[in-house]
């Protein structure tokens, strides 16, 4: 494993949880520097630790409410995955699509 890629995969508020978590700050540079100092204090982890966090942080991304999710039409599932449906979202496309087509 290469923490490389790991960093690669993580969107800003993640690897700046990390980051803050395991420093206690966030470099203080300039935007333009910002993403390669916080790579290089990721990158001085240990890559064990820095996968525990990952695993960690990937598993709150997406929270999908398996029974509503099973219901949804294949064409539409890779939609509701990374849409971060909530209940009331998916009682909406179920309602959306047992109506009555009107068209010709």
């Amino acid at each position: 494993m290469d923490s490389k890629i790991i960093y690669k995969i993580l969107r800003k508020p993640e690897y700046e949880e990390i980051i803050l978590n395991k420093y206690g700050f966030l470099p203080n540079v300039s935007a333009f520097e910002y993403y390669s100092e916080c790579r290089k204090l990721f990158e001085k982890m240990p890559i064990e630790e820095s996968y525990e966090w990952v695993l960690k942080l990937l598993k709150k991304r997406t929270k999908i409410i398996k029974n509503e999710y099973k219901e949804i039409p294949y064409e539409l599932k890779f939609l509701a995955y990374f849409m971060d449906l909530k209940s009331e979202d998916y009682e909406k496309i179920r309602c959306f699509l047992n109506q009555a087509y009107g068209g010709v």
